[in-house]
């Protein structure tokens, strides 16, 4: 007997009613002839609070038609740390010269074999009435694994008077797996349609057909029913059976009812489905969703695209500039003596975007340009993004991120691969010391090489000959993906070629093997460097080069062991190391007779300031550090008689005096109070800043002194890291040594984990490594500002720690941070307890304290002079000379203030 739900299933059909519907829907409420739907994120509730679940993302033709919807799932990798998105499902569409959708084809993605699963590989073609415009029929062609059988299964409709379908009926080909037979349309399924006066569907009825065609008839299988709210949207659902006697009964379970919360723009933003049972309406699913628009371009370019900048009229009709606060200071300008275009600013916030470039995913695009820095003495940093929208927050790869010293033009290359084939921008961020400037010039996107080549080598590994012999034995995988990342079935061949040769040294053809091995040895090397490029090659074109250099003979010193520095006295660093072990191309050299190079480093300068020496230890005493502190990285490098081997390098030192307890640092007016503060990337860029006013979470400084530190996350792709150090701080003194520092919190974020918009704290001891302390992240069940004291009780007695301050990004929340302190907690009561409703802050030339009550207060300057004490402040205003002040109220409350 035929089953009652002969339309495939149930579940799938109210994902077809209650998932597409209502996607299809929040597309089409987007203002048009401004903004576009890119994507939607869809949060599970039901198995926790706002759990990612699925991503959506759109893809548009010039016209705006949807040509890719694709459909990604949240995902915990093996380790149970790691999340990301997975792809999930694809859609394809095509659409005829009057913007009708002409073919769909859908895939599922197999996550084992890396490929789009062309099993499920069904593609729809919509055929039109030529009088009325309507759709007459879909056929459906399905891929054997061979090639397209066109007719496999169609689907009919016809039309009510009012131009709304009435009826569907599916239809399956007899012969589709058989050449010999001929095409015989066997009806499997019809579907009847009922509407309101309002043209929303009441009713969907099932039909199946008894029977073998052209005998039998149609009989009822199933019918749905549905009610609507104001907007338009699904309200109730019921499935109803047939009877034997010709009439419906309600189906047990399948009574569903929703209640929406909608956003400004009239988007599903939170869906709570009922399911009743026992007569009772129980909630069976909560899901949210949150909706990313961008401006619709109007100005699109296609590629090959480039730009000379030989007149204004680029940057007056098609470069945005996007600022990243209100000022009105002009950051990004067309110069016309250079005829270029230049960036004057000190902090890396304004981005100079490209117009909208549209991009197919046929190709791999590379990206060149020209930059240059004024000054020579001057710091240039150059960040570039690809991104959807004109926002750089909405980047999807950083393509340049480098510093820039050369005054003369430098041309700069990135290579591009886009997830979908759309309008992308490209966006340049420059900054530079004061009185400096970033130019830019001769900006080129083009296509450069077919998607669907193979990947470049990424393991390739040679060695040398013992014993000095002229030969070299090189090892290399395969690669088994497309430049794309999806899976291959392996190459046509591959290619050797070594230094400077025309033709190849070595070639295979037809070498279909993925994943495989390969070993070859050259013996016919020559003494001295050999430098090998292989690629690998399919039907459509070359891989990129791998290259390796190997040294037969005599090799290369490689790097140093175990470099370190320290600082004995004030102001001198002595290093130590231990021989190199290895050659610096894997081939062999002797010990005897190394002497060694010494470089220093001060900014972004460089400077030889040893040879010859032929001991494991130097000591330099050539630097000034007065009263301050100095950042210096040293460098050492062996030499033989081959040359110089490679560089091995020391952290960044401190060098000069470390700052005292009690140790306060608030950022006033976004300078700092104590030098030197640097910043260091350590996945990705360096993006700690000073900010006054804060956004995501929307702050101020914690004690309104115009000033603190923000790890802007929303900036930078997720798992990026950067960290914020200290000057070197001595604790040797304290009895117990505490960490103090307020931290921005907000509740207002997705994040669950830590490595989703978290501060993790470090310290670095003598100048060792970092040590983590703690992890914090910015989701808390209260907004605003919170105070976290940690113990420094691990580096009792240390003369030299320095503070680490690490930003994980999660792009949800930028981290903020003020008034960092470093106290002896038995002898002051700066590190804070609770402190009820006190209120401690400074107006004009004085301190306030409210809610203190009876008790005793205490303001101290930084170096523990005491300037006030009494008791029964509450609310008196103390005058004070401008300065930075500890204010204490008994053993509840402690703040740094600063008067001006």
């Amino acid at each position: 007997m035929k089953k009652a739900t002969t339309h495939k299933n149930l579940m799938f059909l109210l994902l077809c009613l209650f998932g597409s519907f209502q996607i299809s829907w929040a597309a089409s409420t987007a203002d048009k002839s401004e903004m576009r739907l890119d994507s939607i994120i869809q949060y599970n509730n039901n198995i926790g609070t706002n759990v990612k679940y699925l991503k959506t993302e759109y893809a548009r033709d010039l016209q705006q038609n949807v040509t890719l919807k694709m459909v990604y799932s949240w995902k915990t990798a093996s380790d149970g740390i790691t999340t990301f998105w997975m792809y999930s499902q694809k859609e394809d569409m095509t659409y005829d010269d009057r913007n009708r959708l002409e073919t769909r084809q859908n895939y599922s993605w197999n996550s084992n074999s890396g490929t789009w699963d062309s099993s499920t590989r069904k593609n729809e073609h919509f055929f039109y009435n030529k009088d009325n415009g309507r759709i007459d029929s879909v056929f459906y062609y399905r891929w054997d694994g061979y090639e397209w059988l066109d007719n496999y299964e169609k689907e009919v409709y016809s039309y009510s008077d009012d131009g709304l379908k009435s009826t569907a009926v599916w239809y399956k080909d007899l012969g589709y797996n058989n050449p010999n037979w001929p095409t015989a349309w066997q009806p499997g399924e019809k579907r009847e349609f009922v509407y309101d006066e309002n043209h929303h569907l009441l009713s969907l009825t099932f039909f199946y057909w008894g029977g073998y065609y052209p005998n039998g008839d149609w009989a009822p299988s199933d019918k749905d029913e549905y009610t609507y709210n104001e907007h338009g949207d699904v309200l109730t659902y019921s499935k109803y059976m047939p009877t034997s006697d010709g009439g419906w009964i309600e189906s047990s379970g399948y009574k569903l009812k929703h209640e929406y919360i909608y956003d400004d723009k009239g988007n599903i933003i939170s869906d709570m489905t009922y399911r009743m049972e026992s007569d009772k309406w129980n909630l069976d699913t909560h899901y949210t969703y949150e909706y990313y628009y961008s401006e619709i371009p109007v100005n699109v370019k296609d590629v090959p695209y480039s730009e000379s900048f030989d007149t204004d009229a680029a940057i007056k009709n098609d470069y945005t500039v996007w600022k990243a606060n209100t000022t009105e200071v002009v950051t990004w300008q067309w110069e016309s003596a250079s005829q270029d275009v230049k960036c004057t600013q000190t902090e890396a916030n304004d981005y100079l975007f490209t117009p909208a470039l549209y991009l197919p995913t046929t190709h791999r695009y590379l990206l060149t340009f020209k930059a240059c820095c004024e000054k020579a003495d001057a710091l240039g940093k150059l960040k570039v993004v690809a991104c959807n929208a004109l926002k750089p927050n909405m980047s999807i790869s950083t393509l340049v991120d480098t510093n820039i010293t050369n005054t003369e033009n430098q041309t700069y290359t990135a290579k591009l691969v886009v997830p979908l084939q759309t309008t992308y921008y490209i966006g340049f961020c420059a900054y530079t010391s004061d009185g400096s400037a970033i130019y830019l010039d001769d900006v080129k996107m083009e296509p450069e090489k077919l998607i669907d080549v193979p990947v470049a080598i990424d393991y390739l590994i040679g060695s040398p000959a013992a014993g000095g012999v002229n030969q070299v034995t090189l090892q290399f995988y395969i690669p088994n993906s497309n430049l794309s990342g999806l899976r291959i079935n392996g190459v046509d061949g591959y290619v050797i070629m070594r230094d400077d040769m025309v033709e190849p040294i070595y070639k295979v053809d037809k070498f279909q093997i993925r994943d495989e091995m390969v070993t070859w040895v050259d013996n016919n090397a020559k003494e001295g460097e050999n430098t090998y490029s292989i690629y690998t090659y399919n039907e459509y074109g070359n891989s990129d080069e791998a290259t390796i250099t190997i040294v037969t003979g005599t090799d290369y010193p490689g790097r140093v062991n175990n470099l370190k520095a320290e600082e004995p006295e004030l102001g001198v660093c002595r290093l130590t190391w231990e021989a190199p072990t290895g050659g610096a191309a894997g081939g062999s050299f002797t010990q005897e007779g190394l002497t060694y190079n010494i470089y220093r480093y001060e900014g972004v300068q460089d400077e030889l300031i040893a040879t010859g020496i032929t001991e494991l230890t130097y000591t330099d005493d050539g630097m000034e550090v007065a009263d301050r502190q100095v950042p210096v990285q040293y460098a050492v490098s062996a030499v033989n008689e081959a040359g110089e081997g490679l560089l091995a390098s020391t952290d960044v030192i401190l060098l000069g005096n470390p700052y005292p307890m009690p140790f306060n640092e608030s950022f006033t007016n976004c300078e700092f109070e104590n030098y030197l503060w640097t910043t260091i990337g350590i996945k990705g860029a360096s993006s700690w800043a000073f900010a006054s006013t804060g956004i995501n979470p929307d702050v101020n400084p914690q004690d309104n002194d115009g000033g603190m530190m923000v790890f802007t996350s929303v900036q930078f792709l997720p798992g990026n890291m950067s960290r914020l150090t200290s000057p070197k701080i001595d604790i040797s003194k304290g009895e117990k040594p505490v960490l103090s520092f307020w931290m921005a919190h907000s509740t207002n974020t997705n994040i669950t984990a830590i490595g989703d918009d978290a501060l993790v704290v470090k310290v670095s001891a003598n100048n060792g490594v970092y040590e983590r302390m703690d992890s914090i992240l910015v989701k808390s069940d209260k907004d605003g500002w919170i105070e976290h004291t940690l113990s420094l009780d691990a580096y009792k007695g240390c003369e030299n720690i320095r503070l680490g301050f690490v930003g994980v990004a999660g792009r949800t929340n930028n981290i903020y941070i003020d008034n960092v302190s470093v106290t002896d907690k038995a002898e002051s009561s700066i590190s804070a307890t609770d402190g009820g409703q006190i209120r401690i802050y400074s107006d004009n030339g004085f301190v306030i304290v409210e809610g203190a009550n009876d008790e005793a207060v205490t303001i101290c300057t930084v170096d523990g002079k005491t300037v006030y004490s009494s008791k029964q402040l509450n609310g008196n205003r103390i005058p004070l000379q401008k300065g930075f002040y500890l204010v204490s109220v008994g053993s509840r409350k402690a703040a740094k203030v600063t008067v001006k």
